[in-house]
């Protein structure tokens, strides 16, 4: 990789290769990434590798979001580029979520699981309301499941008013 052109210039190239239609772009930027050493370029290579779009893409943002090794700001905009690409199943959120320490990342996930309207969704929300101990995640949750036009929120909420449901304290 070259080291007499500026990051602006590098930012640039990578974002008009994620934004044109020519094959192979995906591929290009996806090996790319290993040899980049500023967080800056990687979230913008993460961006422009979710604009190609398939299945490799979303593949591929999913995984560098579970890589612990990344930059947690690294990780969350990968996370957000493949909810925002729909590549990503209420059962990968659920998964991982589980396997995560960082607070940071649990919020990440509520908040992009907050994006979707699947029902494995809604009820990963509500499991998180119910089950999750640390109160600032659980209260994350019911924000944002209050913003769901699910019909089985409005019961779900009734519900936890009238004092039915598990809710740790």
């Amino acid at each position: 990789m070259r080291r007499d052109v500026s990051n602006e210039l590098r930012e640039r190239a990578i974002f008009w290769i994620g934004h044109s239609s020519a094959a192979g772009g995906a591929d290009f930027l996806i090996e790319l990434y290993p040899r980049l050493e500023d967080d800056e370029l990687k979230e913008r290579t993460i961006f422009g590798i979710a604009q190609t779009g398939g299945d490799r893409s979303e593949q591929w943002l999913l995984e560098r979001a579970k890589d612990s090794s990344e930059a947690t700001d690294v990780r969350k905009n990968a996370l957000f580029w493949a909810g925002q690409s729909g590549g990503i199943e209420g059962s990968d959120l659920e998964d991982l979520y589980a396997t995560l320490d960082d607070v940071e990342m649990k919020e990440q996930v509520i908040f992009v699981a907050s994006q979707r309207n699947e029902p494995e969704v809604v009820d990963f929300l509500m499991d998180l309301v119910r089950d999750e101990q640390d109160k600032e995640l659980r209260e994350r949750a019911l924000f944002w499941l209050g913003q769901s036009k699910d019909p089985r929120v409005a019961e779900f909420l009734l519900t936890l008013i009238r004092g039915g449901g598990t809710i740790r304290r």
